[in-house]
């Protein structure tokens, strides 16, 4: 065997004796090792921070602001066409109508004409139908003089030719309703309380039926556009009986009215992450305007025996830790009333209560553990 072989045979042997004896001597330090505790001896106690909590009335109260926007808006589109002969002075921008009033007024005349016109034609058609009636009846009669019972024939009793002026009149009473239809056009109106964005619309002008001469939005028909965390707006959704206020400033004054969440969660901002949601008025908005910003306050209903805790208590598990009289922990199972970023509302404590306030992951009930100094919490607000 050359020198070299034995050095590499003697270093490999080493190596191994080496690595035998760190396993021996791992084993014998953790044979020996004893844990820390508080006496000396026995079971391991954790260090954890708690804190005692005291229920008390809980009331959930958040704001947020948001912007007035009209839910339509209608374009000012005449049915008929004609030279204007009239215009309300309501009608034009900023401008506000009641439902049913009459905006502008086309030229009549024509259309009066076409009425009169239909008229005639619906007295024509009637006539025409009682003079058939009466021919029928006639030779219905000297159909019976000569036949006696024996039935007549539909040309005998001329029943075509009456379901024809029949047809006529019907037809002429339809020509009629069409020109008192579109002489009732030439007043423009609208069906609801509004205010005139725009109009283009002034006396002596032509308009042409379908063409668009300004626009106007429902002064009821207002809503806010705003924004809320998901927590909130998940809280809102199903707490009918909270209280929603809408305070806008309009005009050199401060409007107080009663609102509504109309919908919810139509988007979800991709950088803030909070919803996009549309409070509705449940008083008459009718003072506001679009663009007016507004600000959200939403009151729940007042809660007795609430406790507000901070987030950190409630574990992984959805459970907090109790800590007993003998500094043992117990398993607890909150009833969550409402949570956000920073803390939870807990509505069934069994009255002052010390708390882990920090995350134990591996805890099991039972254990016992070493406690910060408590400090004692003000009832939730």
């Amino acid at each position: 065997m050359n020198p070299s072989t034995r050095t590499g045979i003697i270093q490999v042997v080493a190596v191994i004796i080496f690595i035998v004896l760190a396993i021996i001597g791992s084993r014998l330090l953790q044979t020996q090792y004893q844990p820390a505790t508080r006496h000396g001896g026995g079971e391991r106690e954790l260090f954890v921070e708690t804190q005692t909590f005291v229920p008390g009335p809980f009331q959930i109260v958040f704001e947020t602001t948001g912007t007035v926007e009209s839910l339509t808006e209608v374009n000012i589109v005449p049915q008929v066409s004609g030279r204007v002969e009239s215009v309300a002075p309501e009608f034009f921008a900023g401008g506000e109508f009641a439902a049913g009033s009459v905006l502008f007024t086309v030229d009549q005349r024509d259309f009066v004409n076409e009425v009169q016109r239909r008229q005639a034609d619906v007295a024509r058609a009637k006539t025409v139908l009682q003079l058939e009636e009466a021919e029928s009846t006639a030779a219905l009669s000297e159909w019976r003089l000569l036949n006696g019972d024996q039935p007549p024939s539909a040309l005998v009793a001329r029943e075509p030719q009456r379901a024809e002026a029949a047809a006529s009149l019907q037809a002429s009473r339809a020509n009629l309703a069409n020109a008192e239809l579109a002489l009732e056009r030439t007043e423009f109106r609208l069906p609801f309380d509004g205010r005139v964005l725009s109009s283009r619309i002034g006396p002596g002008q032509f308009v042409q039926a379908g063409a668009s001469y300004g626009s106007a939005f429902d002064r009821n028909a207002l809503e806010i556009v705003a924004s809320l965390k998901g927590q909130e707006l998940e809280w809102l959704v199903n707490s009918p009986a909270a209280d929603v206020r809408i305070i806008a400033e309009h005009l050199g004054r401060e409007i107080e009215l009663s609102g509504e969440l109309n919908r919810g969660a139509s988007s979800l901002s991709p950088t803030t992450r909070f919803a996009t949601v549309r409070f509705g008025f449940r008083d008459s908005p009718q003072s506001l305007i679009p663009g007016v910003f507004a600000r959200i306050e939403v009151n729940g209903p007042q809660r007795e025996n609430v406790a507000r805790l901070p987030a950190s208590a409630l574990q992984q598990n959805g459970q907090l830790w109790i800590v007993d009289a003998d500094s043992t922990l117990q398993a607890f199972t909150p009833e969550i009333v409402f949570a956000d970023e920073g803390w939870i509302a807990v509505a069934n404590l069994p009255g002052e209560t010390r708390i882990v306030t920090n995350r134990l992951p591996g805890a099991a009930s039972g254990t016992r553990v070493l406690t910060t100094e408590d400090t004692a919490s003000t009832p939730a607000e």
